[in-house]
């Protein structure tokens, strides 16, 4: 582990239908030759000491074959079942919880959550803005308790979740915005 890693777990949700993509988004490939899943890794991997894989994905860039992969303990619940099953599975006291389909996102900006204040959910606002960003997020542990409520409620909204939790928020640097830019249609490649 290098000095600079944060001593806590990295988690990649990778386990979406990717229906609008019409393709799994972890093995997407980008312009310039990356894979989208690589990508993020690369990114988590220099923050983070540990890295696991959230989710059952059909398909692995050879790059990602052998990390853990935790299956959803509620299939088909979206991503706060990814979170469910991190957060029960005690490998770790806090995560750092990031989708799959960010192309564009740096260790740096990755550093600003793992840097933030402690709380069961830390996550980035931009400047001016009236929402939060659901994710990345760092995660604690204790947080279980809540996102299971919601699953048990039918409600698997993560930005719902989020609010009763209340998240210590990190303002998102202007220059860092285009960072948390996500690949959801095929029309959303330009410029990855």
């Amino acid at each position: 582990m290098l000095a600079d890693h944060w001593p806590h777990t990295g988690a990649i949700l990778a386990g979406g239908r990717s229906a609008r993509m019409g393709r799994p988004k972890i093995t997407l490939p980008l312009p310039g030759g990356d894979v989208l899943g690589v990508r993020v890794f690369q990114a988590l991997s220099s923050v983070c000491k540990r890295i696991v894989l959230l989710g059952q994905s059909p398909e692995l860039p050879p790059e990602l074959i052998n990390l853990d992969a935790l299956p959803d303990l509620r299939p088909g619940m979206g991503p706060l079942a990814g979170w469910e099953s991190l957060l029960a599975s005690g490998l770790d006291s806090e995560y750092l919880i990031i989708p799959c389909d960010l192309p564009d996102v740096t260790p740096e900006l990755l550093r600003l959550l793992t840097n933030a204040r402690p709380g069961l959910v830390s996550v980035f606002q931009g400047p001016g803005a009236d929402f939060i960003e659901p994710m990345p997020a760092r995660v604690s542990a204790d947080a279980l308790g809540v996102v299971r409520e919601a699953l048990d409620a039918n409600r698997p909204g993560v930005q719902k979740v989020i609010q009763k939790l209340s998240p210590v928020i990190v303002e998102l640097p202007r220059e860092r915005a285009g960072e948390l830019r996500n690949l959801n249609r095929p029309g959303d490649m330009i410029g990855s």
